[in-house]
């Protein structure tokens, strides 16, 4: 079988056979056929007059009896009546057979058609359902691929999102301790200034109800200063310690 480009490679197998004398492909692919000579009558009918069948010769025969029964027997007459008797008889016969080898080809043609147009429609099926199930495949891949970018956006933004919860809450940490620090600073200082101030307090009072005191000015003031170092040292060491 010859190679036809028009059709699917599994048409063109080898092991099909070669095509029926006559058959070729068409530009499009489709298989059409020349007319052979044993299609036709005439092919036919020369073939069985040559071949002299006794079927024939019996036709002769009795076309030269009937010409001898005229008193014609050896005349041109009688051998042209034996032959046109002949062929008289083998038409029938040739057309007929003619029919048979004409219809056999156009079976085979029309056979070899559906063929080709089968294998037609599987490459097509095929071809479909190769770009279906490749249209599945990229659907599938473009659809897990928008599941996974947006997974890994929503991991990124929890990430970012728990460092700055992180920076947020060391921020808070910080600015507690700060405040803390500014509390235990202040409180300090509450405290350094109730206690000087509770001790000078002490001191005056201690020299206002003693009349020694104002008689002694000088020691009335070292009285104040030593009150006011001893509540120095005490505040000394409850800030910086001992």
């Amino acid at each position: 079988m010859a190679y036809n480009p028009f059709i699917p490679a599994e048409a063109n197998n080898p092991s099909a056979g070669p095509l029926p004398q006559g058959f070729w492909a068409s530009a499009n692919g489709t298989y059409v056929q020349n007319p052979q000579e044993n299609q036709t009558a005439s092919y036919q009918l020369n073939n069985l007059i040559r071949g002299d069948s006794d079927y024939i010769q019996q036709a002769r025969k009795g076309a030269m009896a009937s010409a001898a029964a005229r008193g014609l027997g050896n005349s041109s007459y009688a051998a042209g009546n034996a032959q046109g008797s002949a062929i008289r008889a083998a038409l029938p016969i040739a057309t007929n057979d003619a029919n048979m080898f004409a219809n056999a080809a156009l079976a085979n043609q029309r056979d070899l058609n559906a063929t080709l147009n089968a294998d037609r429609q599987n490459a097509t099926s095929i071809r479909n359902t190769n770009t279906s199930a490749a249209a599945s495949r990229y659907g599938s891949l473009m659809s897990y691929n928008a599941s996974k970018y947006g997974q890994d956006q929503q991991t990124l933004r929890q990430g970012q999102q728990n460092q700055f919860d992180a920076g947020q809450s060391d921020i808070n940490r910080q600015f507690q301790q700060n405040m803390l620090g500014l509390q235990n600073y202040y409180g300090a200082q509450d405290w350094a200034r109730n206690l000087y101030g509770g001790i000078l307090q002490g001191a005056y009072g201690t020299m206002y109800s003693n009349p020694d005191y104002f008689s002694d000015p000088n020691a009335a003031m070292g009285f104040i200063n030593g009150m006011g170092n001893f509540s120095a040292n005490q505040i000394d060491q409850y800030l910086y310690g001992p």
